[in-house]
């Protein structure tokens, strides 16, 4: 009777499957590549493994397992359309009957279907199945390893703690987001008293492998984290464009965003999203942006300040802090380090070299900011020789956005007082 009964119990996953199979390959080709689809086949996938490999350490943000796989692909159908999105495909249907096995493993068979189905018509599920990116074997391995654990969980044996480890350690050698998911389950299987000492290995191999792509999360050097200073340059914007018009707002620009491509349009777009004139925008840059002053780095400088929008030298005083950067570059102002600033009373080398600072940016016509303004002595300091503005807690600590405006009205009734 049970064995009569199998091909009843597992139809409906089958059907499934084909559904999801349907879905994805029969519009594989339907559409051209994105452009972050067309740049793998170009600029990181080449014939030997060796350059490709050194492709995704200098221009990719994810480890490595999905551009081998791709390699691989590549080598055999080609840098087609069909063969880059073929893995995400094939991938993306052997998830669905993960998502069975999972819904079975927490609940029942029901719960297995509607899992199942989930993942197979999902347009995100489907649309991650038709593009040449890691994401799609992304779901899948994390998916494989949410499985292992569950099983681990119930099971905790030495097999189901080196699968969970396994299918773990593949996910996080896809993408790296990986570990948010995998630090919960392994703190959940240590907390278990029973599943402990079976766990600890599990935990030992996926340690090693997350302390082993260290480096290449350094090498990689934060391409991923883009969005986030592009988010900061957005919202400050916005922020400062309901800011009376005569008041404007610096934003620090790192030196990976620096050499992102198109800074010039994503700089050009927060503006024009958030209705901010240019020339209320300060963008500052450290002298390590400068290091490596190529043609590209003073044309970038020369499109931004040609837009309107002001270029401010961070630091200056720290670092290399080389003159040629004044004469390579017409920066509108410069910022002297808090360094100097906090010990102007107590050392002569400091006080002079502020003044010197202050008298040479007075003389080629750029103004000059003082960091770290604490005390109305060191205020009075750099009045008198000729420092423009300055910055600190004598004016106000650092406050979030929603006390901007009190301080912004603190500040023009103490000027109307001084009037």
């Amino acid at each position: 009777m049970r064995d009569g009964s199998r091909p009843a119990s597992w139809w409906p996953l089958v059907a499934v499957t084909a559904l999801a199979a349907v879905l994805r390959f029969s519009t594989l080709d339907l559409q051209s590549l994105w452009y972050d689809e067309a740049f793998t086949p170009v600029h990181v996938l080449h014939p030997g493994l060796g350059a490709t490999l050194h492709a995704v350490v200098h221009s990719e943000n994810t480890p490595p397992l999905w551009y081998v796989l791709e390699w691989a692909i590549t080598r055999v159908l080609g840098t087609g359309a069909v063969a880059l999105r073929l893995l995400s495909a094939v991938v993306g249907v052997a998830t669905v009957p993960v998502a069975w096995a999972i819904g079975r493993e927490l609940s029942s068979r029901r719960a297995a279907l509607a899992s199942a189905l989930f993942v197979a018509v999902n347009p995100l599920f489907v649309w991650y199945s038709q593009e040449a990116r890691a994401y799609e074997l992304f779901v899948f391995l994390s998916a494989l390893a949410m499985l292992c654990f569950l099983r681990a969980l119930r099971e905790r044996t030495p097999a189901a703690m080196a699968a969970f480890a396994v299918t773990g350690s593949l996910a996080l050698l896809t993408h790296y987001f990986a570990v948010f998911l995998l630090v919960p389950m392994v703190a959940w299987l240590l907390s278990d008293r029973d599943s402990r000492r079976a766990a600890l290995g599990a935990t030992v191999a996926l340690s090693v492998v997350g302390l082993a792509l260290l480096p290449l999360i350094s090498a990689q050097g934060g391409h991923g984290t883009q969005w986030i200073g592009e988010w900061a340059l957005r919202t400050a914007c916005a922020e400062a464009a309901t800011w009376r018009s005569d008041i404007t707002v610096a934003v620090n620009l790192s030196a990976i965003q620096f050499r992102a491509p198109g800074l010039v349009n994503t700089v050009i777009g927060a503006l024009a999203h958030s209705g901010l004139a240019p020339h209320r925008l300060e963008l500052e840059i450290t002298e390590t942006v400068l290091l490596a002053e190529t043609e590209t780095t003073l044309a970038t400088l020369h499109k931004l300040r040609d837009f309107g929008v002001r270029i401010v030298l961070d630091d200056f005083g720290t670092g290399y802090s080389s003159l040629s950067y004044l004469r390579g570059f017409p920066f509108d102002k410069i910022k002297i380090d808090r360094s100097f600033v906090k010990d102007l009373a107590e050392r002569v080398d400091c006080a002079a070299i502020v003044t010197a600072i202050a008298g040479l940016a007075h003389d080629l016509g750029i103004a000059t900011t003082a960091e770290g303004v604490e005390t109305q002595r060191q205020l009075d300091f750099l009045r008198k020789h000729g420092c423009t503005q300055a910055q600190g807690f004598l004016f106000s600590p650092a406050v979030p956005r929603s006390g901007i405006a009190a301080l912004i009205g603190k500040i023009d009734g103490e000027a109307s007082k001084a009037a």
